[in-house]
């Protein structure tokens, strides 16, 4: 069994910024933006529970 070598307390600072500083960037993300710009349409429920796809274009239907 190994044991892995204890980080300094400036490493561990690092790696709390960096890990949070990926956690904001994770909840500023907009999946669906992401797939757009990728190509890919989507499907959503709405406010409403309708099922709603919304396509790279922009442009979105009512499915239910």
């Amino acid at each position: 069994m190994s044991v892995l070598p204890r980080r300094s307390a400036a490493e561990q600072a690092k790696n709390m910024a960096l890990g949070e500083a990926l956690a904001r960037a994770v909840e500023e993300a907009h999946l669906g933006d992401i797939l757009a710009t990728r190509g890919i349409t989507t499907v959503v429920l709405d406010e409403d529970g309708r099922m709603v796809e919304y396509r790279p274009d922009g442009t979105t239907t009512v499915l239910s």
